[in-house]
């Protein structure tokens, strides 16, 4: 075979290689891949979006792809990611209606198009943080806490269940039910305000219409309750 041929045959078998990824420069966006005893240089991957709309989504160390070379120049070439095979770490699912993700921490997310259930689990030391704008949502194993920047947080549904340590609160048409002690405080001062334009019952005592016994009527008016 000539030269010319061998160089030929040399250049087409490299158009496309399938191999792993042996080493990944995340600052450079770059990786080497291996195939056989051959390593690349470091050569670019494929995204799936690079332009106004950008993602993140670099591959891994051991991960199989494929390098695509049109010259047939593996050094001028380019990774294309995704596994043509699952290998030792075996699919993430095994149903036609999922779609789903693996994170190498245990995080999962999955959306099943049969049922319409959309599941995201995240290990038990993580956090998920929503943001949009001054608002947040920051949910953790401990807490979710609701920041909006100092405006108002809005609620519109047909009822509200409030559980805690056997104490409840319900919220729905009919009023506000509230199981458990209330504690009212005010800023720093260990005092507050409760202000109504309906009556407050105490048992079957009412606040606006009782009355009290064993005293005469008169021009004058009663003390302050006694603190």
């Amino acid at each position: 075979m000539s030269a010319e041929a061998a160089d030929l045959a040399r250049r087409i078998a490299n158009m496309v290689r399938v191999g792993r990824i042996a080493e990944v420069d995340h600052a450079n966006v770059r990786v080497k891949v291996s195939f056989g005893n051959n390593t690349t240089r470091w050569v670019p991957w494929m995204t799936h979006r690079a332009g106004s709309t950008r993602n993140w989504h670099p591959p891994a160390v051991g991960e199989q792809v494929a390098l695509l070379s049109p010259s047939g120049e593996l050094g001028a070439g380019f990774v294309l990611p995704g596994g043509i095979n699952w290998n030792d770490r075996g699919a993430p699912g095994n149903s036609g209606d999922v779609v789903s993700e693996v994170s190498p921490d245990g995080r999962t997310e999955a959306y099943n198009s049969a049922s319409h259930e959309h599941t995201h689990t995240i290990p038990a030391a993580g956090k998920h943080l929503l943001t949009l704008g001054a608002a947040t949502i920051e949910t953790t194993n401990a807490h979710i806490k609701l920041s909006v920047g100092g405006s108002s947080i809005e609620i519109t549904a047909g009822g509200i269940h409030f559980l805690s340590n056997g104490q409840e609160m319900h919220m729905d048409g009919s009023g506000i039910t509230i199981q458990g002690n209330i504690i009212h405080t005010g800023n720093n001062t260990q005092t507050g305000t409760h202000t109504t334009t309906g009556d407050q019952v105490a048992g079957s005592v009412s606040q606006k219409n009782h009355i009290h016994t064993g005293v005469y009527s008169g021009p004058s008016n009663t003390g302050k309750p006694v603190q």
